[in-house]
């Protein structure tokens, strides 16, 4: 798959206006997250089923606070969302759903060399929107782990301030009709 034509510019400004509109402290570690969830998904995170269950587990015991918001579109309409663990606490999703579709998501292997054509593009567009963005220790940081092969966390001051409990998933239309109450909460600028 050709990476560099999976958005368009209106995608990825649309999609970049989003998480601004609901991680206005986000910064640029936080945006090289999202688009790799775009383009790729969450597989990367997915071992066996008991694996992957005792990890949802854990963390919903753990959560400390609620993220939202509870259904974020990181695709610009492609399918693609951040699905907030709050949903299930809340009961807006149970917990086995949520993790059928998340084995269930598609996820795209990583190929390191286009991800880095496809990030200087993306950084090119997210900068010329959101100049402040521009530090030079969390562009040092974004390509140092393109070039070690490894997948970026969100930054602390997006851990602490937004608490990030989710998973990404792939969804249809008919997929999203299912979750009445979860698709009120789908927020899309």
């Amino acid at each position: 798959m050709n990476l560099m034509l999976k958005y368009s510019d209106r995608d990825i400004l649309a999609i970049a206006e989003n998480e601004h509109g609901h991680h206005s402290k986000a910064n640029l570690i936080d945006y090289y997250k999202l688009f790799f969830q775009s383009y790729f998904g969450q597989g990367h995170f997915i071992g066996s089923e008991s694996e992957t269950k005792r990890h949802l587990e854990n963390e919903l015991a753990g959560m400390k606070g609620s993220y939202l918001p509870l259904l974020q579109d990181i695709s610009n309409g492609n399918g693609l969302y951040r699905i907030s663990l709050e949903a299930v606490r809340s009961s807006l999703i149970s917990k086995d759903e949520l993790l059928l579709h998340y084995l269930n998501s598609i996820f795209i292997r990583t190929d390191w060399e286009q991800w880095a054509q496809v990030w200087s593009k993306l950084l090119d567009l997210i900068l010329a929107k959101y100049p402040k963005l521009k530090v030079e220790t969390d562009l040092e940081q974004c390509f140092e782990v393109i070039q070690n092969r490894v997948i970026m966390s969100h930054s602390e001051c997006f851990r602490l301030t937004y608490s990030p409990h989710y998973r990404v998933l792939q969804l249809s239309e008919s997929d999203l009709m299912k979750y009445d109450e979860l698709r009120k909460h789908l927020c899309q600028k």
